[in-house]
């Protein structure tokens, strides 16, 4: 989903996937998104990001496969009185999960972080092929 309007952060194109989710049958979803693109200190996340969500995506859909919700990369849970999430908002999942999490229209969207929280609010079995921290806004390189 496209929207020239920056204000309305990720959640046309996350409304856009629950509504596939909700009408479709079983299948995988991969989220991703433009993180970074307008400055460029998320260059070094988003090749983080992009590596094992893209090309490794192969293992990604083999937690799937092995039962796993979801899958991504650095699935945080009780970090600051955050709610559960992937941070950066990259990740694989079962269509079947993502049917059981609320409406993105039931979400505060005045508040951009409630669309990487979505995610997690229905306790998803989840995987993570990474967990190592990036300092993404130190440029820290990602090798």
């Amino acid at each position: 989903s496209f929207n020239n309007d920056i204000s309305k952060y990720e959640f046309p194109t996350l409304r856009l996937l629950k509504h596939d989710c909700d009408t479709g049958g079983e299948f995988d979803a991969v989220y991703i998104h433009t993180k970074g693109v307008f400055d460029n200190r998320g260059k070094h996340w988003r090749d983080y990001l992009n590596y094992y969500n893209i090309t490794k995506w192969k293992d990604c859909v083999a937690k799937l496969v092995d039962g796993f919700d979801t899958c991504g990369v650095k699935f945080l849970r009780d970090s600051g009185g955050m709610p559960p999430h992937y941070s950066g908002t990259f990740f694989h999942a079962r269509s079947e999960y993502i049917r059981k999490l609320p409406a993105i229209d039931s979400l505060d969207m005045t508040d951009r972080h409630q669309a990487e929280f979505w995610i997690g609010k229905a306790n998803p079995r989840w995987a993570s092929l990474c967990q190592k921290k990036i300092d993404h806004f130190n440029h820290e390189k990602f090798k």
